[in-house]
């Protein structure tokens, strides 16, 4: 399958034009360069990004069935969950990999009970739409610099892409719900911040 927009490695290299090095014609994982460690910035800001919640990785109105024991283990990918629909009333959180109920404080929900969730599950960085992989690479991009080099004048430069990136992200749309997920950008608009001032 073509990937669309950036591969990772473009990505990675574009990191490392961040803090003056040079392209890499390949990714090394788990290595101990600085492509491995900007590379590894890219992995945890891919997480960080997407646990937001995002069109693509968001699923509404999920079920979900207890085991025989009563125990609900969430699927691995998950990275933020919480109940919806007829269940939206209840306080039930994610602990490790498995939900409590903060109501009864019971990890218990009762033998092949299904719970109805929102769930934000993990992709790969690969696997995002075009503007979703901007985001997530201007964010990576940005606390890599300022980890390596930490040039002030390189902040604000990729500060004024992430900006632009947050903007051109995909959000999800409006639903009548107790929780709305991710439906304005995390950072003010310029004509926003306009606005206010007048």
């Amino acid at each position: 399958m073509p990937t669309l927009g950036l591969t990772k490695l473009n990505a990675v290299n574009r990191m490392l034009y961040a803090v003056n090095e040079r392209p890499v014609p390949s990714l090394t994982p788990g290595g101990s360069t600085i492509e491995a460690d900007a590379e590894r910035f890219l992995d945890d800001y891919n997480d960080v990004v997407q646990t937001y919640g995002w069109p693509e990785n968001t699923r509404f109105f999920e079920d979900i069935t207890s085991d025989g024991t009563g125990i609900i283990t969430v699927p691995s990918d998950t990275l933020k969950i919480w109940p919806s629909g007829r269940n939206e009333y209840r306080t039930i959180v994610l602990q490790s990999d498995q939900l409590v109920d903060q109501n009864n404080n019971t990890t218990n929900f009762g033998a092949n009970v299904t719970i109805q969730f929102d769930r934000v599950r993990r992709m790969g960085f690969e696997n995002t739409s075009p503007s979703l992989k901007e985001l997530i690479l201007t964010t990576a991009m940005c606390y890599f610099q300022q980890r390596i080099r930490g040039s002030m004048t390189m902040d604000a430069m990729i500060q004024q892409e992430r900006a632009l990136a947050e903007m051109m992200a995909d959000r999800n749309q409006s639903r009548l719900a107790r929780r709305p997920i991710n439906l304005q950008p995390i950072i003010a608009t310029m004509r926003g911040v306009q606005s206010e001032r007048q």
